[in-house]
Parts: structure tokens; C-alpha cells; sequence
């Protein structure tokens, strides 16, 4: 790749040349590209076809994870998060052993032992994982949609400033990832504690309804807000975080 110097200025394709903008300066290539044609019947292009077959099928399965999560993803605004669920099914779709590569799928992936790790150490923000939001152990009992938050004391959080209460919600999600049919979504009650209080420690248990899904997965949200009046304003801080998983046929995965 070359940058042109002197008064031509031209963006397109030349004798074989490439030109285009890139930061205010004219950047010369010879035009070259992937042949469409061989990439779809060619032997050598197998890896590639297969690789792109599973990229779109995980692409789809993080966008309706996604989608199910928007209102909590859009307050917290993470950066590259889509990024973080593609690799995330991506990790998981290769567990499938039962369909060849180029067809492994993620619903079959999550039915593995192995995928509980991987979704117990996954965070939605890379920058900052979310212990450190959220320093507690909760206790899940995805079955019964209960999650019993142990010896949850206030004055333990993170401290933002000008944030005066942290609101926690559970939030339970019922995916289909074979057929992607509309999610269901059941919440908790909104819990608001107030920063200011000096509480002594105590269990605190959040409970919602279990979703009629293949797979349900379970959530905690967590949420630094500023009282003024009787309005509540909402900070970008705060965290998500995937705390369990189960599906019908195969035991629930408590992380």
C-alpha cells in the first residue's frame, strides 16, 4: 500500500491501481479481491466457506441474544459489545460435536458441560469486569427463578460520585436458538437501595417468573442511579452479568 504525493488527486481504479481516501490522503493499491466464484465452488476455499457459514450462524445468535437484553445494553452503553457476544457463541458453537464443521450450532454447544465455564467467565464489558461493580457471590436457583444475593451489605458497592442509590433487577430470558422465535423476557421487582444507609449485612433475594423457553438464562442487572425528588437518574455505570443457564432437556447450569 503506497500514498501518492503531488497535485494528482484521484479516488477509483486505474491500469490496475486502486486509489481512495484514508485520513485526508490519497492511498494507492494494486485492485485485487476474492474471487466470489471461487470462493463458492473452489476446493481450496472449503475452510473459508465453512468458517463463513458458522461466522453468519453466530452472528445471528448474538444479535437475538442482543435484542433480548436492549434496554439494559443501550443504558449501559459498552463499547464493542457486540463484538464480545459474537466471540462468546462463537466459543460455544465450536463445542458442538455433533454437527461437521462449516454446521456446528449453538443451541447444540450449550448443551455441553464445558459451556458453563465459558459463559461464567464471560463479561459484556472488557474494561471492567463486573465483581469489581458488584463484589458478591450471588446464589441462583434458575428453576424456581430465585437468586439470593448472601450477607449484602451497601456500604461494600463501589462508590460513583453523585450517585446516591443502586438499583438491582433479575431478569430472566427464554431463548430459542435453533429457531430464534420471539424471546420471552421476566423480571424481578426493582430493588433501589440507598448508598447512604449503613445497614447491617443481610440476604437480599430477588425473584421472577421462569420463561417457557428452550433455554432460559438468567441475569443480573445492576445500576447506579441519583435521586432528586421523586425522579430517579440513571448513570452509564453499573454491569450485567449472565449468572446462570438451563434448558428443558438437560439440567440447569448454575454458575
Amino acid at each position: 500500500m503506497g500514498k501518492l504525493r503531488g497535485i494528482l488527486q484521484l479516488t477509483g481504479q486505474l491500469d490496475g491501481l486502486s486509489f481512495y481516501l484514508m485520513n485526508g490522503k490519497i492511498i494507492v493499491r494494486k485492485t485485487g479481491g476474492f474471487d466470489g466464484k471461487k470462493i463458492k465452488q473452489d476446493a481450496n476455499y472449503v475452510r473459508v466457506r465453512e468458517n463463513g457459514s458458522e461466522f453468519g450462524h453466530c452472528a445471528a445468535a448474538g444479535r437475538y441474544f442482543r435484542r433480548s437484553l436492549h434496554p439494559y445494553l443501550t443504558t449501559l452503553k459498552i463499547r464493542y459489545v457486540h463484538n464480545r457476544v459474537l466471540c462468546l457463541f462463537q466459543a460455544i458453537s465450536r463445542l458442538d460435536l455433533v454437527h461437521e464443521r462449516g454446521q456446528r450450532r449453538v443451541f447444540q454447544g450449550l448443551q455441553s458441560v464445558e459451556a458453563k465455564q465459558i459463559i461464567a467467565g464471560f463479561e459484556f464489558d472488557k474494561d471492567c469486569a463486573f465483581r469489581t461493580i458488584f463484589p458478591f457471590t450471588p446464589s441462583i436457583h434458575l428453576d424456581e427463578g430465585r437468586l439470593t444475593i448472601p450477607n449484602f451489605e451497601a456500604s461494600q458497592l463501589q462508590k460513583v460520585p453523585g450517585a446516591t442509590h443502586i438499583q438491582l433487577r433479575f431478569i430472566l430470558i427464554g431463548l430459542d436458538f435453533e429457531h430464534q422465535r420471539p424471546f420471552e423476557q421476566q423480571c424481578s421487582a426493582l430493588v433501589t437501595v440507598s448508598l447512604a444507609t449503613n445497614t447491617s449485612a443481610s440476604d437480599l433475594v430477588l425473584q421472577a417468573n421462569v420463561p417457557s423457553a428452550p433455554f432460559v438464562f438468567g441475569l443480573l442487572h445492576v445500576a447506579y442511579v441519583q435521586r432528586l425528588g421523586n425522579m430517579d437518574y440513571t448513570f452509564q455505570t453499573g454491569g450485567l452479568k449472565v449468572v446462570g443457564y438451563g434448558t428443558y432437556d438437560y439440567p440447569i447450569l448454575n454458575l
